[in-house]
């Protein structure tokens, strides 16, 4: 594979071709430009050959002269169709590195000597990529980054919540912090009828579903195992719904039913110790799963009048119908 990629490399550096051809002759500056030229000369072509013939052999039949055009217009089609590939080739070599990232984690250089709209793309993406790749290595090496998910890990989820947790800042009027700690139902099963690596692949598959339902800037993170923590802020009145909308069952084409979920949550306070947040988390979702799993508890602090109260999902008919649950309301808890 690394030579695989190092020939690659070496191809998106030197982009020999047509492409550099009219880089070097330099008659239009723009990409859009440049193809327009081809389009000409390409077209132009079959005539050229046409009046060729007829200055080297004027007397040339009807029939010699149709087959003449005929011949260049094959002719124009090959041309063209190597034209418009080492057109594309800049573009193409600019979508395998995102691809190769991606899917393998590695960046495959870009050249950056062209200057019109699409160099600038290849320019610009090879500086995304080698950025994403810098920032991925670093966490990695501060021990902040789960290898297997691709998220930040338990310690910088702590890390994370406690610096919430401490935030004084003034938030969006109405909002407060959210903790959920959302666990895979089952999954201990799936570790025994298929093996560890099938569930190491089931875990990534979910945190990249649970990852595309969340809002922009809430936060994701592998706790430990199978469990998935969220810390993001949100009206208080909306937590249940964000928490049961992304604590759907997901779906995994190697297994025949989709994965449920189970959630507990905890709306905070501002004076809540990182240790009560997470056990009340923890709480509410042993409460989820005792009750038949598939389903969402959470647990709130009322600031002005000094009530705990917990959001509680009412008991599926079955726990793994593929269904998530919905809220039923308000109770209160001891």
């Amino acid at each position: 594979m690394r030579s695989a990629t190092q020939r690659s490399a070496r191809s998106g550096e030197q982009m020999s071709g047509l492409y550099d051809f009219l880089v070097r002759i330099n008659l239009v500056s723009g990409f859009q430009g440049k193809a327009f030229l081809l389009v000409l000369t390409v077209c132009a072509i079959p005539a050229a050959l046409v009046w060729l013939v007829l200055l080297v052999w004027p007397s040339i039949s009807p029939l010699g002269l149709a087959m003449t055009a005929g011949l260049g217009s094959l002719l124009a089609i090959g041309i063209g169709l190597w034209a418009v590939q080492s057109m594309l080739r800049l573009i193409l070599a600019t979508a395998n590195t995102l691809q190769r990232f991606v899917t393998f984690g590695e960046h495959i250089p870009l050249p950056r000597h062209y200057h019109d709209e699409v160099g600038l793309l290849a320019r610009e993406v090879d500086s995304i990529v080698s950025d994403l790749k810098r920032r991925r290595d670093q966490l990695r090496a501060d021990g902040s980054y789960d290898e297997l998910t691709e998220l930040p890990n338990r310690r910088s989820a702590l890390r994370k919540l406690q610096n919430e947790l401490s935030d004084r800042r003034d938030h969006l009027p109405g909002t407060a912090l959210v903790v959920a700690i959302v666990d895979m139902d089952n999954f201990k099963r799936i570790n025994i009828a298929h093996g560890h690596n099938f569930g190491d692949r089931v875990i990534k598959h979910a945190g990249v579903s649970l990852s595309e339902r969340l809002r922009e800037g809430d936060f994701l993170a592998r706790f430990e195992g199978e469990q998935f923590i969220i810390i993001a802020r949100m009206i208080p009145d909306r937590a249940q719904a964000v928490i049961e909308r992304v604590s759907r069952p997901i779906a995994f084409s190697e297994l025949p039913a989709p994965i449920t979920l189970s959630a507990g949550f905890r709306i905070c306070a501002q004076d809540d110790p990182l240790e009560q947040v997470l056990r009340r988390c923890e709480e509410m979702l042993a409460r989820a799963k005792a009750a038949g799993k598939n389903r969402v508890m959470g647990d709130a602090v009322d600031q002005r009048a000094s009530l705990q109260f917990s959001l509680t999902a009412p008991a599926l008919p079955a726990a793994n119908q593929g269904v998530p649950a919905k809220s039923a309301g308000t109770g209160f808890s001891q």
